[in-house]
């Protein structure tokens, strides 16, 4: 048995099958062989001819049931760097489109881990009876992921490479670095953002009250960063050296938003649907904006009573024969503030009255990690007022905005709902997952954009998250 050594990038697929020499009508020896997809369709099959004397392999049974080893040496890594698989992923005009099984006798090779300080190399062995081929499988950092991204400006003012950091923290926690990069593109336009999320507030119910008055939600009641009111917005205080800051319009300067009165004070001002003459319209109701059905269901069931209250009281007066162009204007404007202030006062027991949470309710960073999200699931530290003094208390939301941290936590999030899902299946952590690669983690993506809740089929419904990001990171796929 001879080995032979391979690379494959971080975030790379490499096929591999394997062939057997035939003389005068016995196996002699095997051999393992890269194999590229076909040009035009990206379909891996193995090619017509294996070469004068060999014969291709087209059975599963040759790779056995552990296809992949770890190697061990000096700084070698722990983790197994690569993921195999039974499937390949189809892709049309970039899009995403699912997974297919792979003709039997070949097997899908990802580069899955690397560091700097680490080296990942694997044995991919294949036998027949008594005749064994492998090869040594090297995982390395790529050269390139897409278009270069090696001169951005931070949070504070001092220039990056955003590609190398990419590179770090996808091969740190098993994510593909074009995936990463295809969520920053989508998620913060490559730029410092700071967006506050005023669903969440209401989706998740921070602001719930149990029966004698009081909140439930951890962070309304112990954190550091909980805004009380204009003079108490939280201690520390919003870091003063974040002078590059953007929400979400890639315009400078910016600044985090800190005491902005109440929730609907806030929404009020950004949203054009409930107030015409706002400054911006941050919060639409479509999109990755739509507001939440329960409160959609209040606001647009109060509109429509008013609405007919008032067209009703104007079309008797005009015997409903003609109702002029300003006479709708003012009957929608009278709905309009009508179902504002009803549902301002009545919606969850008037919560749309308590101050809005802009610290600790924001998605913040390249990634756009939600401060709760990362306090609740990937071990940010919790910053408690039973810290006696600032100084102990060094985890402030807008920290996610700083470009390692941001990284960080974003990357520990794609995996921690790619893991999710893995475990859901019962899966192995590197290993022919059900779904597939891409598939695993289009349903991460999801998770990771919205979370997974009591309804689990609502990962398997709702594709169109981790869709958008696949495409993108089609133009970041690591390269040489």
């Amino acid at each position: 048995m001879q080995g032979k050594n391979l690379k494959a990038m971080l975030g790379e697929t490499k096929y591999f099958g394997v062939k057997k020499k035939i003389e005068n009508g016995e196996v002699k020896k095997i051999k393992i062989v890269e194999i590229s997809p076909n040009e035009g369709t990206d379909k891996p099959e193995f090619p017509t001819s294996a070469g004068q004397g060999w014969k291709w392999i087209k059975d599963n049974n040759i790779w056995g049931s552990t296809p992949i080893t770890i190697e061990t040496g000096t700084n070698y890594g722990k983790k197994q760097g690569v993921y195999w698989e039974r499937k390949y992923p189809i892709y049309s005009n970039n899009y995403f489109q699912g997974m297919n099984n792979l003709d039997a006798g070949l097997i899908r090779i990802v580069g899955r881990y690397w560091h700097k300080d680490s080296t990942y190399v694997v044995k991919l062995k294949a036998s027949l009876g008594t005749k064994e081929a492998s090869v040594k499988l090297k995982v390395v950092k790529p050269k390139t992921i897409g278009a270069k991204k090696d001169k951005l400006i931070d949070v504070k003012g001092n220039e990056y490479n955003l590609d190398e950091l990419i590179i770090k923290y996808a091969g740190l926690n098993g994510v593909p670095p074009q995936i990463i990069k295809g969520i920053i593109e989508k998620e913060s336009g490559f730029t410092n953002a700071m967006r506050w999320e005023p669903f969440f507030e209401i989706r998740y119910n921070i602001h719930k009250k149990d029966k004698n008055g009081n909140f439930t939600y951890w962070a309304m009641t112990k954190s550091r960063y909980t805004i009380k009111s204009e003079n108490d917005i939280g201690e520390p205080t919003i870091p003063t050296d974040h002078s590059k800051i953007n929400n979400n319009k890639n315009l400078y300067p910016q600044k985090y938003w800190g005491y902005q009165g109440t929730i609907w004070d806030l929404f009020y001002k950004n949203c054009k649907e409930v107030n015409p003459s706002a400054e911006n319209d941050l919060y639409p109701n479509s999109g990755v904006s739509k507001w939440p059905i329960r409160l959609r269901a209040k606001w647009k069931s109060e509109y429509l009573k008013y609405y007919n209250i008032k067209f009703n009281e104007i079309g008797e007066e005009n015997d409903f024969l003609f109702v002029s162009e300003a006479e709708f204007e003012a009957i929608s404007n009278f709905a309009r503030e009508n179902a504002n202030n009803s549902t301002k006062n009545e919606f969850d027991d008037g919560i749309l009255n308590d101050p809005a949470q802009t610290r600790i309710s924001s998605s913040y960073g390249l990634m756009q990690v939600l401060y709760t999200s990362a306090t609740a699931f990937l071990n940010y530290p919790k910053d408690y007022y039973t810290n006696t003094t600032s100084e102990t208390a060094i985890h402030l939301p807008e920290y996610l905005n700083e470009k390692d941290i941001s990284l960080k936590y974003g990357a520990e999030g794609i995996s921690y709902y790619v893991d999710q899902e893995i475990n859901y299946k019962k899966d192995k952590k590197n290993k022919n997952w059900t779904a597939g690669f891409e598939r695993t983690f289009e349903i991460g993506l999801y998770g990771y954009n919205h979370g997974f809740y009591k309804n689990k089929n609502d990962r398997y419904t709702h594709k169109k998250y981790g869709y958008d990001v696949l495409k993108r990171a089609q133009k970041y796929l690591p390269g040489n």
